[in-house]
């Protein structure tokens, strides 16, 4: 039977975070101890698929720092990053996503993604709203200078309208400004 499973970085097994720094294949994360993961994602949750035994089929998880600035305003909303599956196109990755937007409507936090073109299929297929070609809006400071997100796409997993309507309004003339990630 598989199990949907949130947990703050303090909740899961050293094993667990072992498979979850190899699957996101990020060079520098690699040698992380269990207490710097903890560290490192403090104000994050992950949220996991596993299977009978515990493994972790499918995993991603809700970053709490993401700070957005437009027009003078600061804005709070959580990010989704870090969605992968263990063996893809078995279903855990699109059971995962629904239960991740479920949990977070469920919970009032409002919540984007982002994504690179070759994903869209698979966010189009799980009924998210897309805003393509929106994040190159939002600015990010990399060596003291402002440049557009490297991705393409906002995916909107439970804004409210209002907040809604801040990223669609979003333009070359009008960006947002990355503060906190």
């Amino acid at each position: 039977m598989i199990k949907y499973v949130v947990a703050k970085p303090s909740e899961l097994s050293s094993s667990q975070i072992e498979v979850i720094i190899r699957l996101w294949q990020i060079e520098e994360w690699q040698l992380l101890t269990k207490k710097e993961f903890e560290e490192l994602f403090y104000n994050n949750e992950f949220h996991l698929l596993t299977d009978d035994d515990g493994n972790i089929l499918s995993v991603s998880r809700i970053n709490y720092n993401f700070q957005i600035s437009v027009s003078d305003s600061v804005h709070t909303i959580a990010e989704l990053v870090g969605f992968v599956s263990q063996n893809p196109r078995q279903g855990h990755g699109s059971l995962l996503f629904r239960s991740i937007v479920n949990n977070l409507t469920e919970r009032g936090i409002e919540a984007i993604g982002f994504c690179e073109p070759v994903s869209r299929v698979f966010y189009e297929k799980c009924g998210v709203e897309i805003f393509y070609a929106h994040s190159r809006f939002i600015k990010e400071k990399i060596n003291g200078e402002w440049v557009n997100n490297s991705d393409e796409d906002i995916l909107n997993l439970s804004l409210l309208e209002r907040t809604r309507a801040i990223i669609t309004g979003l333009t070359a003339s009008a960006p947002a400004y990355l503060i906190s990630g």
